[in-house]
């Protein structure tokens, strides 16, 4: 398989000067108005590379396609860029957080092996089609993530999640505490208001990073985000729901979040725009019904 492993950014300097998107181009609205990659395509540009293309939509990265291919029965994640002269295989990483945007092959799971008792239900309880949520309260997309989900209730009365909390240790104890505290108080509620949390973490972190920072800034800005932890734990409880989920993502290889499992097992890691995941999870609850 020849592959050009490139990575195409959409920015270009000519003249001296950055080349951006005019009016009634890219820069006035989203990027989907004016590029365009359907499957027949993908697997035109792939011909004699892969054996399968089995979903193309935007990647997380701006100026890409995700495009998920199948070889010798496995499946993996490839990008296109918008010219469709380059192909990127590897991992992509997100700078804020250090996380791939696509970690792992497209992988399934057995969704029974989820209890999902204790999950938080966001959307009408009676929808037909539930998809699983991985979470973690101080995740920034994670935070993103949630706002797309509400999106998808509004428009599909009939697609509901089941949330369950998986703090990543790179967040700290105060994910941990956080999550435990949706958990114990089974609330919504608690989950929103830590992702309200995010931007002081992410300024927090960024401080302590920042060599020579002000370390009476320091301070000030850690007790402003222990206050509002403390707030939201007040009235958490000992409860094992929250190591137990830890452990059973690890077990079935499910380490970034947000990830969700679609109806069929699919798993799909990373943030979507709500109008990116209405097909998606239509075509997964889809191949569960075959």
């Amino acid at each position: 398989m020849r592959l050009v492993i490139c990575l195409s950014f959409c920015l270009l300097i000519l003249s001296g000067q950055a080349f951006a998107f005019g009016q009634g181009g890219c820069g006035a609205g989203e990027c989907r108005d004016c590029h365009s990659l359907d499957l027949k395509e993908a697997k035109g540009l792939l011909k004699g590379s892969v054996e399968k293309v089995n979903r193309v939509e935007f990647a997380e990265m701006p100026g890409v396609w995700l495009v998920e291919v199948e070889n010798k029965g496995k499946q993996f994640p490839l990008y296109i860029d918008f010219s469709k002269q380059y192909v990127v295989a590897g991992n992509i990483y997100r700078l804020p957080d250090q996380q791939s945007a696509k970690t792992e092959p497209v992988t399934h799971v057995d969704v029974s092996k989820i209890p999902l008792e204790g999950a938080l239900l966001l959307g009408n309880p009676m929808a037909e089609h539930r998809v699983i949520v991985l979470t973690d309260p101080l995740c920034p997309f994670c935070a993103k993530l949630h706002q797309e989900l509400e999106k998808v209730i509004a428009n599909d009365p009939n697609i509901a999640f089941l949330i369950k909390l998986n703090p990543l240790d790179m967040h700290g104890r105060e994910a941990y505490d956080i999550a435990r505290a949706v958990v114990c108080e089974k609330s919504l509620h608690i989950l929103e208001e830590g992702f309200k949390l995010v931007d002081t973490h992410n300024r927090l972190l960024q401080l302590q990073k920042q060599p020579g920072a002000d370390p009476q800034m320091i301070a000030e800005q850690q007790s402003i985000f222990d206050a509002k932890v403390h707030d939201l734990t007040a009235n958490s409880c000992e409860t094992p729901e929250v190591a137990d989920t830890k452990a059973l993502a690890k077990e079935l290889g499910l380490n970034s979040t947000p990830t969700l499992v679609m109806p069929d097992g699919t798993v799909s890691p990373g943030a979507r725009k709500a109008e990116d995941l209405l097909p998606l999870i239509r075509s997964h609850t889809a191949s569960k019904a075959k």
